[in-house]
């Protein structure tokens, strides 16, 4: 079976030795035809017709446009191939290799004299090793003045360092703001659950004794201990009864053991709750939650409230102890402080 080319090559072919496209339908009628035939005979017909090869396949075509080289004349009195210099010879220039020019390192705009006037000024400030060392690496870095830029001030040093404490805290203090309200009412619920404790303590007893009173004088009664006659020389007068050494001094006396036992047990309840409160959110927060009243017929012996939890004082920003979220909330203001100041250029 015979080769055949392409009607894609043999329209290449086309354009390559007619310099055209195709179009008219004797072209295409030519075309049509080529692909009935070989490759390199597809070639041959082409050329000969061809008004740019004139007769020529293509690739002798190429070699007959390539341009030979041309000798190269050598100029009178200048010889290439021989060392040295003669009489009447000419030697050319040398050839001098291309120079880099040396690099310049960039000036800095941090003189000695502006250094030294930043250092004493941060060394004046009222802050820690730690913080001072920071201002120093971000004020003094030379990187940070290539090209000439602008050294600040004393004064917009403090400027700069003031605004980004600011921003900080405008940040951070929101959320701790609202992590301390939560943390309070959790408390606040809690002391809550444990004084629902203590009143249906309180309401058990006062039913209780009336009860038990109640009974007591019953039993009086029934074995003839009235309130009129002579029974009564063996007790005393009336009083007697009333008094706190007679039936109802002994029963109230009984309740308010029993009020200091339960309230001891209910103080060793909130004592690890209303504790971990104070050390984590400071004493003044947790010093009104602690608070418990107590019934007033007992108020003469223990006074009208007492404490579920006395807190120690010395949870504060400025006591003793440093309470943990507020230790953790300056650490993040400072920390978004310093944030700022590293990106200082940005706005200066």
């Amino acid at each position: 079976m015979a080769i055949k080319t392409n009607k894609s090559d043999v329209i290449a072919n086309f354009v390559r030795y007619y310099g055209r496209q195709p179009t008219s339908s004797e072209d295409l009628k030519t075309v049509e035809y080529l692909t009935t035939k070989a490759p390199n005979e597809v070639e041959s017909l082409l050329a000969k017709n061809s008004p740019i090869t004139k007769g020529l396949i293509w690739s002798k075509y190429q070699e007959q446009q390539r341009t030979p080289e041309q000798p190269v004349t050598p100029i009178p009195g200048i010889h290439y191939n021989e060392p040295g210099i003669g009489p009447g010879e000419v030697t050319p220039p040398p050839i001098t290799p291309p120079t880099t020019p040396p690099t310049t390192p960039p000036m800095t705009g941090l003189d000695e004299a502006s250094r030294k006037r930043i250092e004493d000024y941060i060394n004046g400030l009222s802050l820690t090793d730690t913080e001072k060392d920071f201002l120093k690496s971000t004020f003094m870095n030379s990187d940070t003045y290539t090209s000439g830029r602008t050294i600040p001030t004393n004064e917009q040093i403090a400027q700069i360092i003031s605004t980004a404490a600011t921003n900080a805290a405008t940040d951070i203090n929101p959320y701790y703001k609202r992590f301390t309200a939560e943390e309070l009412a959790d408390l606040k619920n809690q002391m809550a659950d444990i004084r629902g404790k203590a009143e249906t303590f309180q309401q058990k007893q006062e039913s209780s004794y009336k009860k038990v009173l109640a009974e007591t004088k019953q039993n009086i009664r029934a074995r003839g201990l009235t309130f009129s006659g002579t029974p009564l020389k063996s007790l005393g007068s009336e009083a007697a009864i009333r008094n706190i050494s007679g039936i109802e001094g002994t029963i109230p006396e009984a309740r308010r053991l029993g009020y200091e036992e339960n309230i001891r047990a209910l103080q060793q309840e909130a004592r690890p709750l209303a504790t971990a409160a104070e050390r984590a959110l400071g004493s003044e927060a947790v010093g009104a939650l602690g608070s418990l009243s107590i019934p007033s017929d007992l108020s003469g012996r223990l006074g009208a409230t007492t404490g579920l939890y006395t807190p120690t004082g010395g949870y504060s920003p400025t006591g003793t102890y440093v309470p943990t979220i507020e230790q953790q909330r300056l650490a993040d203001i400072e920390r978004a402080k310093q944030d700022r100041i590293a990106r200082w250029r940005l706005t200066f």
